[in-house]
């Protein structure tokens, strides 16, 4: 057996997956769960650890670059007569998303996918329909029924994580074939939540108001909107892998990974509203005496949005690294290698793969 090159995506067969002497079966679009131990052509070399090997991946400086402008949008809004700046918020939030998007990309190699343009214009439109979907509801749940403000942040979860897995779903039941990959539904969701994150924020930061308010905007929006992506990504990785080896949409593994997105996305915006009173959405409408009270103000908040990213890294880690291909396992930190998860395998077969056979390694994989 060998080791695949990282530049074909790799062809059915039996690799390599960083755990000792461990090799799986990939059938060309995920791993099937099977393995053999004891297998010498499954270890790869030990792991090198680079503490600041970061700092040269395009995904950081792209997310540097997002936060100071949409930072530095929401000091040039406060008081602005122009209208230029908004330009600034809109550049940086999609530098923000994009980071996001880029940093899975290294990790599970989104470019080894077919149709790869389709993939990305369905996320795109998701994107779009997710924002339609989720500012048709959540207003009416507002001032026209009457539900606090406060309350209604709680029901945010459902209503956007659903909004955004829609058309995705759609295409994942009656389009399988060209979106049923696994990883084809991860890159999918992510744009959607990225798209969906660039709209909110940019949405927050040009209509903020009150003295400071555009600068205390700036500072929390772009941290804020980073959860949108993680969050959604967490259930695609579950839906879809589960779907692919059950032969059906609909999981208990997918439906799990869904009430875990909308936990989080819930948790985050309820107690980032405890304090808000009243059926209107005032969140933009936010006074600050000066400056300096903005930038502790914004420290705060983001310190929740922070610990709730965190939270949702070690989760998607938990669940993707089921998706990373055999092309990129060596290039993975051993954190972020599959463990051959039995996610979505029928339990007749979680049998037969137990009693199975080990089978012969194929020459040339």
């Amino acid at each position: 057996m060998q080791h695949p090159t990282t530049t074909e995506a790799a062809v059915a067969g039996w690799y390599a997956t960083g755990r000792h002497d461990v090799v799986g079966e990939w059938d060309g679009s995920a791993w099937t769960r099977q393995a053999r131990t004891g297998d010498p052509s499954g270890a790869v070399a030990p792991w090198r650890v680079r503490p600041f090997v970061f700092a040269a991946r395009p995904w950081f400086w792209s997310l540097v670059v997002g936060l100071v402008l949409v930072a530095w949008a929401g000091f040039l809004g406060d008081g602005a007569t122009t209208d230029w700046w908004k330009i600034v918020a809109a550049v940086g939030m999609l530098a923000i998303l994009s980071a996001v998007i880029l940093f899975f990309d290294r990790l599970l190699r989104f470019g080894e996918l077919p149709r790869l343009g389709l993939i990305v214009g369905a996320g795109l439109v998701s994107g779009a329909v997710a924002n339609l979907v989720a500012y048709a509801i959540e207003p009416v749940l507002e001032p026209a029924l009457g539900v606090p403000f406060a309350a209604d942040l709680w029901l945010s979860g459902p209503v956007e994580e659903t909004s955004k897995l829609l058309l995705p779903l759609l295409l994942l039941v009656f389009a399988r074939r060209t979106f049923g990959d696994p990883r084809a539904g991860v890159l999918m969701v992510l744009i959607s939540g990225a798209a969906f994150g660039v709209w909110e924020g940019f949405g927050y930061v040009t209509s903020a108001t009150g003295e400071n308010g555009t600068v205390l905007a700036g500072l929390v929006r772009g941290v804020a909107e980073i959860p949108h992506p993680l969050w959604t990504a967490i259930a695609a990785s579950l839906i879809w892998l589960a779907a692919h080896r059950a032969g059906r949409a609909v999981t208990l593994a997918g439906f799990v990974g869904w009430l875990i997105a909308v936990v989080l996305h819930s948790v985050h915006d309820g107690i980032g509203a405890a304090r808000s009173s009243g059926t209107g959405n005032t969140i933009g409408q936010t006074a600050v005496p000066s400056i300096g009270d903005a930038i502790v103000f914004g420290a705060l908040a983001n310190i929740l949005t922070i610990v709730t990213i965190v939270v949702a890294l070690l989760i998607l880690r938990y669940v993707a690294r089921e998706l990373v291909p055999p092309t990129a396992v060596v290039a993975n930190p051993p954190r972020w290698r599959p463990c051959l998860k039995r996610w979505g395998v029928p339990r007749s077969a979680r049998v037969a793969v137990a009693e199975k056979p080990a089978a012969p390694a194929q020459a040339g994989v």
